[in-house]
């Protein structure tokens, strides 16, 4: 799959919206900061697409939700870790 997606990457080389540079100094921010974030998405592209996954994500945890719960032991049972 990753080789199919590299020549339209190739073509946007140059064009992207991120800038490498301003990327670098986010990251030196992260390093310093006493309370680096567990994730980190760097540039608006990123996160539009970070944002639309998660929201797809949230959606079908609500749609999907009592199917879910509903492959609980009855009465919170559970299998004692060994």
């Amino acid at each position: 799959m990753w080789a199919r997606s590299r020549p339209p990457r190739r073509g946007a080389r140059g064009n992207q919206l991120g800038n490498p540079a301003k990327a670098a100094e986010a990251i030196l921010k992260v390093i310093e900061s006493d309370k680096p974030p567990v994730h980190l998405v760097l540039g608006s592209d990123a996160l539009r697409l970070v944002a639309a996954g998660r929201a797809a994500v949230e959606t079908d945890l609500r749609e999907w939700e009592e199917l879910s719960r509903s492959t609980d032991f009855p009465d919170g049972h559970q299998i004692a870790s060994s």
